[in-house]
Parts: C-alpha cells; sequence; structure tokens
C-alpha cells in the first residue's frame, strides 16, 4: 500500500480561458495509501502560478463523486499499484473555471506540507520536520552537529545508494505527495577495506620502478585512482619516490584501497581457498563533477529474467543473463546466483543443442581458468537430481511474469528430456518462452482461462470461452429467481395498497391518462438518475461473459443508449451548477464587507433596497435548483464550501490586523512579551491606539476604492451620456436635397 508508482489521471476542462492551455492528462507520484484531498494540494503546489485552487478541482470514479477523504487504494478497489493502474482509466479529475479569478476567492500561495524525517547517526536519532521541497544538502546541514567529519546520507532500505546533495526529497522518496508514515535515514561514514587482489598471471616489474609506477600498475589491475591505493611494508608507509631496489627482498609488500565502497572482485584463490562471486554486482556512475560512485546492478535495470528450479525462483538482470534464440547464456554473476539457489550447485557439463553428448568437468585449479569457464557457460547445463521439476519463466518489465508448470508444458506438447527425468533448462528456455507462448494463449482462450475469461466485460470485447447456448432468456430468469424476494415483496404491496384503496384505484391508475406520466417519469428516471445502476446491473446480470448473439448485441445497444443519455445528464448537471454557483456569487454579498459598510456608515436605504433584492433573487435560484435532486447534494456542499470560505477569509483579515497592532506596538516599545512583562499599562494604551489607527486606515483605505470606484462610475455614465449626445446631434443633422 505504501510502494510509490506514478498514476495517470483524465482531465476534463470546464469553462476554460483561452489563456490557460489545454489539459490532457496529470500524472502524479503517489501511494494507495493517500487520499483525494492529497491530490488536490498536489495539484495546487505544481500548477503554474498556483491557478488550480481545491474549490475548482473535483474528482468522479465510474461518473460517480469521490470523497477527499477516500484514499487512492479504497476507491480503485486495488491492493497492488498495477491494480490500480489497470483501474484508472474510469477515474477523471474535473476542473471548474468558472470561479478563477472571482474577487471573493483569495489569492494565496500553498503552504508546503511537512511531514516527520528521522536520521539515525549512530546511537543518535535527527527528528526533522521537512516538506518535499527540501533538499538533501539542507538536511546534512541539520545533521551537521551530531556527526563528525564528512558523511552521506542513504534510505534505511535493503537496497538503498547514497544520496546526492542536490536532490530533493521528492526525487528521493519518488512522491509528489508528503509521505504519510515517518522517513528514516542514516549517516554513511567514509569506511576503508583492506583488500588483497591475487591475480594468476604475473606481471613483471624491474626493481629500478619506482612506488609511483607500482601504484600505477594496481590501478590499472584494480580499476581505482591511484591517489586511493597506498604500499606499505609493515609499519612503514611507501613513498611515491621510493624505487623497489631499496626494499628488503623477504619483505613483503602489501597496498590498500581507501574507499567508501566494497569492490567485488573476480574469483581468487587465497590460502588454498577457492572464493568466488556471490552474485552481487555494482557498475560504476559518475555525475557531471566527475565524482564516481558504485550502484548496484541491479538497480539500474527495467528488466529481470526469473528462473525457478523446485519452487525457489532467482531475478538476473540483463547485466547477469542474455536470453537467445533457445538459449540463456548467463554471467559468472548469475551462475553464482543459481549456484547459490540449487543445492549441490549445477553440473558443469557441457551440451550441444540436439545433442546428448556432454563434455569433461572443468577443473578447479586456476581461478582465472574458473573464471573463464563461468563467463562462458550458457543455460545449456542440464539441471540433474531434484531438477527434474524446475521450470523456466521470463520476467518482463515491472516484474511481470507468465508462469510455465511442468503439467502446462506437457499438456503442450514441449519436449522432456526424459533420459535425465528433468527439463533442459537451457535448450528449451526460449521454445518454452517464445514457440508456447502462443500456444499458452491459444489454449487458454479455448478453455475459458485466457485473457478473455470470466469478469465483468461492461458491454466491451465477447468472452470466447463462453457457451454459445446460452440465451438471453435463460439470463433473465436466473436474474429474475435471484431477485425474486425484492420481487415478491413489491407484489406484496401493491397487494396491500389495493386492498386499502379498494382495485378501483388501480383501475384507475391504468388508464393512459395516467400511465403515460408515470411511463414518462419512469423513463427519465432510468435514463438521467438511475442509468448508472441500471447499466451496472445489465453488465453484472445480463452481459457477463455473454456470446455475440442478436438478442445480447440488442441489450448491448439499448446499454450504451441509457449510458449516453446518464453521461450527458451528468454533463448538464455540471453546466447546470456552474451557473448556479456563478449567479449565486455575483448575488451574495461577504459578511465582511456588509459589515465594514455598516461600520462606515455607507449603509444607506438604497444600499440595504438592493441587498435585499440580491439576496432573495439568490435564494429563490436554489429554490429552483433544489427541485433537482442531482442538484440538492451538490449545493449543500456548495453552501458548506462557501462558509468555509468566508470563515477563512474572517479569520485571515482578523489575523492581518491582529499582525499590524502587534507590529506597530513593537515598532514603540520592542519584543511584545518584555514589553507586556514590564510595562503593562503603557502596552495596553498602545495596544488601544494601535488598534485606533489600525481601524482608521483600513477605512480610509476602504474610502478610497470606494471614491476609485464611484469615479470609474461617473465617468463610465459621462462617457454613456456623450455618446448619446453624439448620436442624436447625428440624427438631428438636416440632409441637404438638390
Amino acid at each position: 500500500m505504501d510502494k510509490p508508482f506514478r498514476l495517470p489521471i483524465r482531465v476534463e476542462q470546464i469553462n476554460r480561458p483561452d489563456d490557460i492551455a489545454p489539459l490532457n492528462e496529470v500524472s502524479l507520484r503517489v501511494t494507495l495509501s493517500h487520499n483525494f484531498g492529497d491530490l488536490k494540494s498536489a495539484l495546487w503546489i505544481t500548477s503554474e502560478n498556483y491557478h488550480l485552487k481545491p474549490i475548482f478541482v473535483s474528482f468522479q470514479y465510474q461518473d460517480l463523486r469521490v470523497e477527499d477523504a477516500s484514499t487512492i487504494g479504497a476507491v480503485l478497489e486495488s491492493q497492488t499499484p498495477e491494480e490500480a493502474l489497470s483501474a484508472c482509466e474510469a477515474l477523471v479529475v474535473k476542473i471548474d473555471y468558472t470561479l478563477l479569478g472571482s474577487p471573493f476567492i483569495p489569492n494565496r500561495e500553498p503552504i508546503p506540507t511537512l511531514f516527520n524525517l528521522e536520521v539515525v547517526a549512530g546511537p543518535r536519532v535527527v527528528a526533522l520536520r521537512e516538506s518535499l521541497s527540501s533538499t538533501v544538502a539542507s538536511v546534512k546541514e541539520q545533521v551537521q552537529h551530531a556527526v563528525d567529519g564528512a558523511f552521506e546520507l542513504e534510505l534505511e532500505s535493503e537496497k538503498s545508494e547514497l544520496l546526492s546533495a542536490e536532490s530533493t526529497l521528492s526525487e528521493v522518496l519518488a512522491l509528489d505527495l508528503p509521505p504519510l508514515d515517518t522517513v528514516h535515514l542514516r549517516v554513511v561514514r567514509g569506511r576503508r577495506f583492506e583488500v588483497r587482489n591475487i591475480d594468476t598471471q604475473e606481471t613483471t616489474i624491474v626493481s629500478g620502478e619506482s612506488v609511483a609506477e607500482v601504484r600505477a600498475v594496481l590501478a590499472a589491475q584494480t580499476h581505482v585512482h591511484t591517489n586511493d591505493i597506498t604500499l606499505y611494508v609493515g609499519p612503514h608507509l611507501l613513498t611515491d619516490t621510493e624505487a623497489l631496489e631499496s626494499i628488503p627482498a623477504s619483505a613483503e609488500v602489501l597496498y590498500e584501497i581507501r574507499s567508501g565502497l566494497e569492490h567485488v572482485l573476480p574469483a581468487v584463490r587465497v590460502d588454498g581457498d577457492v572464493w568466488r562471486p556471490s552474485g552481487k554486482t555494482f557498475v560504476s556512475v559518475t555525475n557531471s563533477e566527475g565524482v564516481e560512485r558504485l550502484v548496484a546492478a541491479e538497480a539500474l535495470s527495467s528488466q529481470t529474467y526469473q528462473i525457478e528450479v523446485d519452487g525457489q525462483r532467482v531475478q538476473l538482470s540483463p547485466s547477469e543473463c542474455v536470453v537467445g534464440d533457445r538459449s540463456v547464456m548467463v554471467s559468472p554473476a548469475g551462475a553464482a546466483r543459481l549456484r547459490r539457489l540449487i543445492k549441490g550447485g549445477f553440473s558443469t557439463e557441457r551440451r550441444e543443442e540436439g545433442s546428448g553428448e556432454g563434455g569433461t568437468e572443468a577443473e578447479e585449479t586456476d581461478a582465472r581458468e574458473a573464471e573463464g569457464n563461468e563467463s562462458d557457460s550458457t543455460a545449456r547445463d542440464t539441471a540433474e537430481g531434484n531438477e527434474s521439476d524446475s521450470t523456466a519463466r521470463e520476467t518482463a518489465t515491472e516484474n511481470t511474469a507468465t508462469d510455465y508448470t511442468q503439467n502446462e508444458l506437457r499438456h503442450r506438447g514441449t519436449n522432456i528430456d526424459g533420459n535425465n527425468g528433468g527439463i533442459n533448462v537451457g535448450a528449451n528456455v526460449g521454445a518454452n518462452v517464445g514457440a508456447n507462448v502462443g500456444a499458452n494463449v491459444g489454449a487458454n482462450v479455448g478453455a475459458g482461462n485466457g485473457i478473455f475469461a470470466g469478469g465483468n466485460n461492461h458491454g466491451g470485447p465477447r468472452n470466447m470461452g463462453q457457451n454459445l447456448n446460452d440465451t438471453l432468456a435463460r439470463r433473465l430468469e436466473v436474474a429474475l429467481r435471484r431477485h425474486w424476494p425484492a420481487l415478491r415483496g413489491v407484489a406484496v404491496q401493491v397487494l396491500f395498497a389495493g386492498l386499502m384503496f379498494g382495485f378501483d384505484m388501480l383501475r384507475f391508475m391504468a388508464q393512459p391518462q395516467f400511465l403515460v406520466p408515470l411511463a414518462l417519469f419512469l423513463l427519465y428516471m432510468v435514463l438521467f438518475v438511475w442509468g448508472d445502476g441500471v447499466c451496472s446491473w445489465v453488465d453484472e446480470h445480463l452481459l457477463a461473459g455473454a456470446p455475440d448473439r442478436w438478442d445480447f448485441r440488442a441489450v448491448r445497444a439499448g446499454r450504451a443508449v441509457v449510458h449516453s443519455f446518464y453521461s450527458a445528464g451528468a454533463r448538464a448537471e455540471e453546466a447546470a451548477f456552474s451557473v448556479v454557483a456563478a449567479a449565486a456569487d455575483k448575488l451574495a454579498t461577504p459578511p465582511h464587507e456588509h459589515h465594514a459598510i455598516v461600520a462606515s456608515g455607507r449603509d444607506t436605504i438604497a444600499y440595504h433596497l438592493v441587498r435585499a433584492a440580491k439576496e432573495a433573487a439568490r435564494h429563490g435560484i436554489f429554490f429552483v435548483a433544489l427541485f433537482s435532486p442531482a442538484l440538492s447534494k451538490r449545493l449543500e456542499e456548495y453552501l458548506l464550501r462557501q462558509h468555509e470560505r468566508e470563515k477563512e477569509q474572517i479569520t485571515a483579515r482578523a489575523q492581518g490586523a491582529s499582525d499590524a497592532v502587534r507590529a506597530r506596538v513593537e515598532a514603540r516599545l520592542g519584543p511584545f512579551a518584555e514589553a507586556l512583562h514590564n510595562e503593562p499599562v503603557r502596552c495596553y494604551v498602545e495596544v488601544l491606539r494601535a488598534e485606533k489607527e489600525v481601524h482608521e486606515q483600513h477605512e480610509q483605505h476602504e474610502q478610497d476604492e470606494q471614491h476609485e470606484q464611484d469615479e470609474q462610475m461617473e465617468h463610465e455614465q459621462m462617457e454613456h451620456e456623450q455618446m448619446e449626445h453624439d448620436s442624436t446631434d447625428t440624427q438631428a443633422e438636416p440632409v441637404e436635397v438638390h
């Protein structure tokens, strides 16, 4: 549920201004535990000039409105990101620009949400509060006091790498929304590793060469910089100017590599013991500043190949194996991981394609020869003994696997090696992955277990595995049996109503003048109110896995008509709500503006009459809109949002006035807390004086705005009168007749 993934969401823009670019889709990095309120905040923060305020944004899933508190996993009914990505096609974000630029909507920037961050520095844990825009460098600055010396940071995860100082926490966590749980980082200090490189290939070094030349040879063999190599004899460090001839012949010259990362070396022999690769490989990466780091090779690959043996699985990256035509070539690291997976190791017997003759077993007397044999080995090696039940599986991008069990392979006619009682892991892997894919899809489709089997088709692809003798009448019979208790209840209610009011009432209701309006009302409810439920019922009981027959095609056509009418009604509802909301906003007078006008003495009789007329028109619009069942819920939400917006505006104005008073007092008396403690009476007097000044300044500002509005209206009126006068003069001008 907490695995990050990128969620694409389709966008529908309503009343989009011409200066805003069209938007077809938005994509956010989220987890299934985030809710849609978090998505609104993320869209607000990432939008240009912060114009996508949460009040403009709403989400719908399958034509149903989604609440802000609902989580992504609950709405999409998904437990994994893959399930969510397959279900997100029905998710739509609607952006209504009707109120964009309205003076009643405050123009403010979003405040980044903070989340908990803990940095483990040895025995100490530093707790921080950061936002996604914070950088790793800023986190390191706050942790510097708890760490002595140079250090780096990494995530506390199984596969992690050192974090770049320029990266933001959003890039590190791969999220556009703040994480819901505490993020843990740990401090990585510089480490020193002693590496003894024993090479089977002799290197000739003359005694007259200097230590610097020897370090260059070692650097070429170990692929590290010469500055990171130090030669020493016992406790004595050798300098670059010393020559080898000055070192006693009996002395043992060792070298040490200073590095913060381990170097995985080829298979070597130390004191008679064979050291083989463990399967962990690293790749050297370099940034723009030339700093080199080692990164796990599997972290750089977007594809993996999975091999299963006796129920145990191992995943290999393209750097560890290559899938060819009827063969799989495995690198030394991949062979090491396979050897660790299978008890007893792989047989080193070599087989040619199409023959059962094997080669000779390679002797492990030389590390270089062993390494060469491992590099040239392919998956044509035959698994013996307990490898009789092994299967091969190729894992595509995102590790989505198609499993081939041994029974399926037998059923599809795959060649199984009967001589050694097992499947040829190498030679048949290409056939299993390539040639048998078509057989797999064909056999599954014919059996009704393939990609088209079962499920709710929603009038989409027909199920090719269903019984073609299935009829619509049979499905209707099954549906009636399933809903028989409800139908029986309706019949009992009709009978009871007939007994109560008399059956003459039922005969009256059967007359055309009553049936026609009733039928029209029911048609309206089916098409515009119950349409989504009717389509879902038809999909579930009539069209789920239905064959391609004329009766089912007719039902699909009827379902399409109902769905189109319901979708058109939903769009009309959105448009009607936008008109009602815009009209209500234009007719409403914010409470703070009304109180300001009353306090300034500008509340004339004409003002109150105009305000009463606007309020009456506003309530009339609401009264008419409430006759629509679809708009009643939307209007309730709209009024609640308007109430919250007005409360925020009043709170913001009160906070602004309080801050202004505090700033004036502090400018005269110094810090407010000290002034209140030292001179409480004077502080109280200054607060009263500052409140009066702020109130007068606010009134003066409103008077100036009102004066500007009056001047503008007067100027427009004069222009209008001048235009009328010019028009009158033009009409009265005499026409000379010749």
